[in-house]
């Protein structure tokens, strides 16, 4: 597609670890939080995915 440069997926995990996709988006919308000078909360929009989907690798059944 042109003029297509950033595409978000949000990905949730089975029980069983399979991956199921949600959503796709073709825009990246936590940017609108740094341009309100909201910087705690344009970090935490990075921070707080990866903390979960770590917690949920962590937590997988053996």
């Amino acid at each position: 597609m042109e003029g297509l440069a950033d595409v978000g997926f949000d990905i949730g995990l089975r029980k069983n670890g399979h991956p199921v996709l949600i959503e796709c988006n073709c825009k990246d919308l936590r940017y609108s939080f740094r341009l309100a000078n909201l910087f705690n909360e344009w970090k935490q929009t990075y921070f707080n995915p990866i903390g979960y989907g770590r917690y949920g690798y962590d937590h997988l059944p053996s």
